[in-house]
């Protein structure tokens, strides 16, 4: 049998994702994961559908590079708004998760002493 090799270019590089993001160590832990796709993913989404403009000029600007911007020109609304709505569906528990944690660390916050948490 003639096997036909495959091979790719040196400059190629896979990244893997998660939710269509980066994947990173952040997303292996649950609760780690949660607190990321809802203060990090969706925030970034929410502020480039509110105002693409921004993103655009932000990743023009040197002094801003790295910072929480989508790079796609002010561009790509319509994907980027399926992006959000798919997330939301498939990241429920997530997200649900995520506000269970506040609701944990506000109660924590407010009524903890420093003692046994039988009360």
């Amino acid at each position: 049998m003639d096997e036909k090799k495959v091979y790719l270019k040196p400059n190629v590089v896979l990244e893997p994702l998660v939710d269509n993001w980066y994947a990173w160590s952040h997303l292996v832990s649950p609760a780690t994961a949660a607190m990321n796709i809802v203060g990090r993913h969706h925030r970034i989404i929410e502020s480039y559908v509110a105002a693409p403009s921004i993103h655009a000029e932000a990743v023009r600007n040197p002094k801003m590079r790295g910072g929480p911007f989508m790079d796609f020109l002010g561009q790509r609304l319509d994907e980027v708004s399926d992006l959000y709505k798919q997330s939301v569906q498939k990241q429920d528990r997530m997200i649900r998760f995520c506000k269970a944690v506040k609701e944990l660390d506000k109660m924590l916050m407010e009524d903890a002493k420093g003692y046994g948490l039988e009360t």
